[in-house]
This record gives structure tokens, C-alpha cells and sequence, in this order.
């Protein structure tokens, strides 16, 4: 495999990725995502970020979504937003209000 291109092996990737998805009925993969974050104390990092990324890109495929940069930031906002004694502040460069759902900063007033 290793004298594959990477394009071949992304390619090799999606289409298995796809076929698991196709096949594997949404319970099951939930089980799977939440049995697998459990141990994440036990494996090593490497294979274990490798193993949920692979089923979270199972469960897209699954559930047809896709999302974008955007909906990562908006959840972030929210996160610190909620939990500002935890964690860094976000960059300057953004404005929290900007990101943060009208809902939840009603919620927190």
C-alpha cells in the first residue's frame, strides 16, 4: 500500500468509508463512536485519532451532512462562551458575538 499515491489512498479511503456507511445500520455506528471515545485513555493517541476520525467520517457519510469551517468556530464560541473559565480565550482577530447563537447568549444573560 505503501506505494500507493495519496491520492489513490484518499480515494482507497472515501470509497471504503462510503461502503461501511452504506452497510452499517446509524445505531450501531453510535455505539461504535461511543464505545470508542471511552478508550481513548487505554490506545495509543496516534491509532486512536486515526480510528474516530475514521467513524466520524463513517457517520457523515451516514447522515449525509458536511459541514464547514464556520459551524467548527460557531461550536467553539459556544463552548467558550458557556465555559470561560476554561480553556484560552479565541483569537483577537474574531468577535464572539459574531459566532455565538442569538439563542444562548439570551440563555446566559
Amino acid at each position: 500500500m505503501s506505494g500507493l499515491s495519496k491520492k489513490a489512498k484518499e480515494e482507497i479511503h472515501k470509497e471504503w468509508i462510503i461502503n461501511i456507511a452504506q452497510t452499517e445500520p446509524l445505531e450501531d455506528i453510535q455505539k461504535h463512536v461511543v464505545k470508542h471515545a471511552t478508550e481513548i485513555y487505554e490506545r495509543d493517541p496516534i491509532l486512536w485519532a486515526a480510528s474516530m476520525e475514521n467513524l466520524l467520517d463513517i457517520y457523515r457519510a451516514k447522515v449525509a451532512i458536511e459541514y464547514t469551517v464556520d459551524h467548527k468556530i460557531e461550536r467553539l464560541a459556544n463552548h467558550h462562551t458557556k465555559n470561560k473559565a476554561k480553556g484560552p480565550s479565541p483569537p483577537k482577530k474574531i468577535k464572539l458575538e459574531d459566532w455565538v447563537s442569538e439563542e444562548l447568549l439570551r440563555e446566559l444573560e
